[in-house]
């Protein structure tokens, strides 16, 4: 098990051929903020354990070799993911700033620690659309004051686990049984919302996830 507290700054997130257009070429300091990958909070947990039960174990040690073969030597496995929610820009869609290559971000007053996950008639919100009062254009020559990255969408959480047996029939020969799942407890994660004011009927709104649903799979193996 492990648990990173961390914070990344950065005025431009592409790795590799990518790039970040600026907001002002004569002004980098105003594209710093948290980096796309930013995750404050991020715990992972990872377990491996071989059922007491069979030959050499605390229950049924002395259970017949039928017994011991279907019972005895049963692994289960487990993932859990837990972190928290991507960052999200708040951008105004218009060029407003002294740049072509950039849209502007929103002029917004209020708290950046806004958000929670909301089921409506409609659909899922995260943002509550009555907040869209608070983002504005920005005025022709201005570059919003909303800045990069400076809010987070919601957290991720995920638990994956597997059940394993190996049967042996022979001293160099066995078969070896997986039966896994993927998002174990059909968890939905959800995706950042639309934060466009240019389109408020979506405003807050989430159109997407960041994971599958529940997935349970099966393997047989021979080993030789």
């Amino acid at each position: 098990a492990n648990y990173t507290f961390s914070k990344s700054l950065d005025n431009m997130s592409a790795e590799g051929n990518g790039y970040t257009d600026t907001m002002d070429a004569f002004n980098l300091g105003l594209n710093k903020g948290r980096s796309d990958f930013d995750r404050p909070h991020v715990f992972n947990l990872q377990g491996l354990y071989t059922l007491p039960i069979g030959t050499g174990h605390a229950l049924g040690t002395a259970m017949p070799k039928w017994a011991n073969a279907l019972i005895g030597g049963w692994d289960i496995g487990g993932l859990a993911i837990w972190e928290s929610g991507g960052v999200m820009t708040a951008g105004s869609g218009r060029y407003t700033n002294l740049s072509y290559l950039s849209a502007s971000w929103d002029n917004y007053t209020g708290s950046r620690n806004i958000g929670s996950v909301m089921r409506r008639g409609d659909g899922v919100y995260f943002i509550d659309p009555a907040l869209i009062s608070s983002f504005n254009y920005p005025l022709a020559g201005d570059v919003g004051n909303a800045g990069r990255n400076t809010f987070r969408g919601p957290r991720f959480f995920n638990v994956d686990a597997s059940l394993v047996k190996s049967f042996a029939i022979t001293e160099k020969k066995r078969v070896i049984f997986r039966a896994e799942a993927y998002n174990l407890f059909n968890n939905v994660d959800f995706a950042n919302p639309s934060m466009a004011i240019s389109t408020p009927a979506t405003f807050g709104k989430i159109s997407a996830v960041n994971n599958n649903p529940r997935l349970l799979q099966g393997a047989l193996r021979f080993n030789w």
